[in-house]
């Protein structure tokens, strides 16, 4: 299981790895994955020598990231996507890692009238219109046009 940034609403005993592509995120939460024993999935290798010497994590998955327009493509060790949201970033991994189904927990939204609503709707819509698109389902109540299925 993954958890997007420091965020993590769930027990970690069932967590693999967070999930963090903005510097900005990873610096300002740094401690907190250097205290972790979990994964640290990350665009490593194309951060500054000045960002890498500050990131404390030991267990560093590089996974690249090209953002660019309003695209996906997913490869081996990369994704290109529209925009760096971690959601979207997960999506990249995920898909490029070829998972069968994607389940989202803790994703409850924006308020409808909310931007960012619409920008995640969007992501949403384009990453589904994909062909190597996976099922995505959400375990907990959520704004966006996602299946909700009860465990």
């Amino acid at each position: 299981m993954f958890v997007l940034n420091a965020i993590n609403p769930i027990p970690k005993n069932y967590v693999f790895a967070n999930v963090v592509c903005h510097t900005l995120r990873l610096l300002s939460d740094n401690k907190k994955y250097k205290k972790s024993s979990k994964y640290l999935i990350t665009p490593f290798s194309s951060f500054s020598k000045n960002i890498k010497s500050k990131i404390k994590s030991k267990k560093i998955l590089n996974f690249g990231l090209q953002v660019k327009g309003n695209r996906f493509k997913f490869e081996k060790n990369y994704a290109v996507l529209p925009n760096s949201l971690a959601i979207t970033y997960t999506l990249g991994i995920c898909t490029s890692g070829q998972c069968k189904k994607i389940f989202l927990a803790g994703l409850d939204g924006y308020s409808k009238n909310s931007p960012k609503k619409f920008e995640m709707d969007d992501v949403l819509q384009n990453y589904k219109s994909e062909t190597k698109a996976r099922e995505i389902f959400s375990l907990t109540p959520t704004n966006y046009k996602i299946r909700t299925i009860r465990i």
